[in-house]
């Protein structure tokens, strides 16, 4: 389940507007370090966290929580290991998903070519995404998905009050 999403397609203004931020901040050793376009399990790129004034702020982290000696790049929703970490959200143009049987890669993304994805993150910077059972549709690909936000749940979601997934809107762009 989602072992790798596409931070930026190039083409989604937001997106690329965070790349040319750390562009300019950091150096180019450290810029190339990050993953910027297809996120492979372990790489490092970009998440975002919520500050006092409910403001999103960016964060590089690694994509991989060790948990229990291992690296975990998705948490299940419904067992709550999620809940012992802090919550981050990924905002991505969208993720891979392949066909339980005939390993067909799909491409899932919203219509405005971005999609947020709930997520958590340990005090090591390591960050996994938090899946849940697929809906009728999109479990004809995999049985598992990412938990999907809205901008508008970004606040319940730091404060821990959501319970429900956007998986309505998220599109296969295969």
């Amino acid at each position: 389940m989602c072992g790798r999403y596409l931070f930026s397609d190039g083409k989604n203004p937001t997106l690329l507007k965070i790349k040319k931020y750390y562009q300019e901040k950091l150096s180019l050793d450290v810029f190339n370090q990050i993953s910027f376009e297809e996120v492979f399990p372990s790489q490092k790129t970009v998440v975002f966290l919520m500050d006092n004034e409910n403001k999103l702020h960016p964060s590089i982290m690694k994509w991989g929580l060790t948990l229990n000696k291992k690296q975990v790049i998705n948490l299940r929703d419904e067992n709550k290991i999620a809940m012992k970490y802090k919550p981050c959200i990924i905002i991505a143009s969208g993720y891979y998903e392949w066909q339980k049987n005939t390993k067909e890669k799909h491409f899932f993304t919203t219509n405005s070519g971005m999609i947020c994805l709930a997520g958590c993150y340990n005090d090591d910077n390591e960050f996994a995404i938090i899946t849940e059972e697929a809906n009728s549709e999109l479990s004809k690909i995999h049985s598992r998905t990412p938990f999907t936000l809205s901008k508008d749940d970004f606040k319940d979601y730091f404060k821990r009050d959501i319970v429900y997934s956007n998986q309505y809107k998220i599109i296969d762009k295969t």
